[in-house]
C-alpha cells in the first residue's frame, strides 16, 4: 500500500527555527523535511536541505536548480544522503552572470516532495 506524505510550508519554517508541523501517514508521523530558500555568500549559492524525526533508513536528495526558460530549470548541484541531517548543496557561480534559483528536496523513500521559492542573483 502506498503511503501518502502531506506536509505543509512548516517544514521551511523548521529550517528557520519556527514551529513546525509534521508528516502524516502510517509510520512517519515525526517525519519532517524541508529545505531554506537559495542564499548567496560571495560568489556561492547555498541551499539547505533538511530532515528530522525520519526512519534511519530514509533516502533524501537535494537538488538546487537555476531557471533557463520558460518551465526549464537546471540542475547545478545534488546531494544524496539517509536518515537525519542538514545538508547544504553549494555552487560556485562564479562568472555565471544574473540567474534565478530554487532548491528541490525529494523523500526517494517516504514519498513526497518540496520546492522553495526563486531568488535572483549576480555573480
Amino acid at each position: 500500500m502506498k503511503k501518502t506524505l502531506c506536509v505543509g510550508m512548516a517544514a521551511i519554517a523548521l529550517l528557520a527555527g519556527a514551529p513546525s508541523a509534521t508528516a502524516s501517514g502510517g509510520g512517519v508521523e515525526a517525519c519532517q523535511f524541508g529545505m531554506t530558500a537559495p542564499a548567496k555568500s560571495g560568489n556561492t549559492i547555498t541551499v539547505k536541505g533538511q530532515s528530522l524525526g525520519c526512519p534511519s533508513t530514509s533516502r533524501w536528495r537535494g537538488v538546487l536548480q537555476w531557471h533557463v526558460i520558460g518551465n526549464i530549470w537546471q540542475n547545478k548541484a545534488t546531494a544524496h544522503w539517509t536518515g537525519n541531517r542538514t545538508v547544504p548543496i553549494t555552487f560556485d557561480c562564479t562568472g555565471t552572470g544574473r540567474h534565478t534559483y530554487r532548491g528541490i528536496i525529494d523523500a526517494l523513500s517516504e514519498g513526497g516532495s518540496k520546492t522553495t521559492e526563486s531568488r535572483t542573483f549576480t555573480c
